[in-house]
C-alpha cells in the first residue's frame, strides 16, 4: 500500500471536516466506505475517494436524505445528475414559497400581538372594518371536551389546506342572547383570514362600521364587556347586527392562564338612529 495516496480514517475526517463517528456511519449504511479494510481494524480513504465524498456532501447540502443520495451514486450518469438537480430545485421553490408564507404571518402576529398589548379594555371603539373570510364549525354540546375535539378537527382542517391563521380562534355570539344575559352560549367558532382561504368552504364577515368592546379576565366574566357594549350602542342609538365576533387577542400562546386573556367583540353597526 502506497502510503502517499492512502489516508487514515482520522487523516480523512479531518481533511473533509467532518467526524470520525459520521465515517462509521456511512460506512456502516452502505454510503461511503473505506476503501481498504485490514484485518487488524485498520481502515483507510483513497485520495480518489475524495471526490466522490464532496459529491456527497454537496448533496447532503441540499437537505437530500442519505437514502436518495446512496441510490443516486449507485446509479449516477450527467443525464441522472441533471435530473437530480431539477427536482432538488422544484423542492427548493417549494420551501421558499413557505418561507414567505411563514415570514408574512410572523409579521402579522408580531403587529396584532403588538396592538393588543396598547389597547385600553374600559373604551368602546368604534371603527370601519373590511371585509373578512371565516371557516366556521360548530359544536351541538356545551361540553368542554367535545368542544376540544371539535376545535381540533378545524385546526386540521386548515392545516391539511396548508393555510394558516394569524388570528387566534374566535367565537359567534347571538343578538338574541346576549339581550336575554346569556354570554357563555358557545357552539359557533370560527379562524379567521383578511384573504379568502383557498380551498376551502367559508363564510364572508361584512364589512362596515364596527362597535369594539375589550375585557381582560377568564371567559366566563366577559358578561360585563357585552353589557357595556349594549350600554354605548343603546346610549348612542345606534342598532347591531345579530351576530357578535369574540376573538381572543392574546391567549396561551402570549400569556400564562385564563384570567390573563384580552379578548375583543366585535358588533356591526347596521343602523344609527
Amino acid at each position: 500500500m502506497n502510503n502517499n495516496m492512502y489516508f487514515t480514517t482520522g487523516e480523512f475526517a479531518r481533511i473533509t471536516g467532518v467526524t470520525k463517528h459520521t465515517l462509521f456511519h456511512y460506512d456502516d449504511i452502505g454510503l461511503f466506505s473505506p476503501e481498504i479494510k485490514q484485518d487488524n481494524g485498520y481502515r483507510y480513504y483513497s485520495v480518489g475517494q475524495l471526490e466522490v465524498f464532496d459529491v456527497i456532501w454537496t448533496l447532503k447540502e441540499l437537505d437530500m436524505p442519505l437514502a436518495a443520495i446512496k441510490e443516486y451514486l449507485a446509479a449516477r450518469s450527467p443525464q441522472a445528475f441533471a435530473d437530480l438537480l431539477e427536482h432538488e430545485e422544484k423542492s427548493i421553490e417549494q420551501k421558499i414559497r413557505k418561507l414567505k408564507e411563514t415570514r408574512r404571518w410572523l409579521r402579522t402576529k408580531s403587529a396584532l400581538t403588538r396592538e393588543a398589548i396598547q389597547k385600553d379594555v374600559d373604551v368602546i371603539e368604534k371603527a370601519e372594518v373590511p371585509e373578512q373570510y371565516y371557516i366556521e364549525a360548530f359544536c351541538e354540546l356545551n361540553d368542554g371536551k367535545e368542544f376540544a375535539v371539535r376545535i381540533s378537527e378545524l385546526v386540521n382542517y386548515c392545516d391539511d389546506l396548508g393555510i394558516k391563521s394569524p388570528y387566534s380562534l374566535g367565537y359567534i355570539q347571538k343578538r338574541e342572547n346576549i339581550s336575554q344575559g346569556i354570554y357563555n352560549d358557545y357552539h359557533t367558532f370560527y379562524m379567521l383570514f383578511d384573504t379568502p382561504p383557498k380551498k376551502a368552504v367559508y363564510q364572508i364577515k361584512p364589512a362596515g362600521t364596527y362597535l369594539f368592546a375589550y375585557f381582560r379576565g377568564h371567559w366566563e366574566d366577559i358578561g360585563s364587556a357585552y353589557v357595556r357594549l349594549m350600554d354605548f350602542a343603546e346610549e348612542n342609538n345606534l342598532e347591531l347586527d345579530d351576530y357578535y365576533y369574540e376573538d381572543n387577542l392574546l391567549d396561551e400562546l402570549t400569556t400564562v392562564g385564563c384570567d390573563n386573556y384580552l379578548m375583543r367583540i366585535a358588533a356591526r353597526i347596521i343602523r344609527q338612529a
